[in-house]
């Protein structure tokens, strides 16, 4: 074989795997609410993912966030690279579902 071939052979493949990784990724997955609901979570459609309480009930547990930041080496070389993590706790993926 010679080389054009083998890149032309490569380049098919590769748009291949591309168009259908898209596919795969344009697909929409729509959760329910009673899924939502039973991992503790707000329910779909909710305005800032809040859920409201029914009338007469007061909350017993408040999340309070803390944001941090992170970045090393402390101090920086010209040229160095720099790392820099930045983090909410607890995280917004947090399951709050506290039964009974």
């Amino acid at each position: 074989m010679n080389l054009e071939k083998i890149l032309k052979v490569n380049a098919t493949i590769a748009l291949t795997i591309l168009m259908i990784s898209i596919m795969i990724f344009g697909m929409s997955i729509q959760a329910t609410n009673a899924q939502v609901l039973s991992q503790g979570g707000a329910p779909a459609g909710s305005p800032n993912g809040a859920v409201p309480l029914p009338s007469g009930v007061s909350p017993d547990y408040t999340v309070s966030p803390n944001a941090y930041l992170s970045v090393s080496p402390n101090p920086v070389g010209v040229g160095q690279y720099v790392l820099v993590n930045f983090w909410v706790d607890p995280g917004p993926s947090y399951a709050r579902y506290f039964p009974n």
